[in-house]
């Protein structure tokens, strides 16, 4: 059963990065489109305006960054929680996400850094 088990956890974090990533996604188009210079917009903040639909396993107080200078990359500092796994993004960009493996450790947590 312990296969069984992690093949369930692996499918949890799967879903807790792609709610990362799609809250990237969504302040991608928001950047674009504002008229604002903002830099930086919560997670509800995204839902509230409409650029994301469902917030998923994720904070709603998490923030996505744009990059700025340098640094271009759009990135997320956020939790995302699935019962007793959770996904931990701290300044993580799409790549980070992607890169990130999916196996939780004994806590049950997954840590996305830049």
């Amino acid at each position: 059963m312990p296969a069984i088990g992690n093949i369930i956890t692996n499918s949890k974090v799967s879903a807790l990065k792609a709610d990362g990533q799609n809250a990237i996604s969504a302040a991608n188009i928001y950047f674009a489109e504002s008229k604002e210079p903002d830099t930086s917009i919560t997670i509800d903040e995204l839902q509230e305006d409409g650029y994301l639909d469902d917030i998923g396993g994720l904070s709603g107080d998490g923030t996505v960054n744009k990059g700025t200078g340098d640094v271009t990359a759009i990135t997320i500092s956020a939790t995302a929680t699935n019962g007793n796994i959770s996904v931990e993004f701290n300044d993580a960009s799409n790549a980070d996400i992607n890169a990130a493996d999916n196996k939780a450790g004994l806590e049950g947590k997954v840590t996305v850094t830049r």
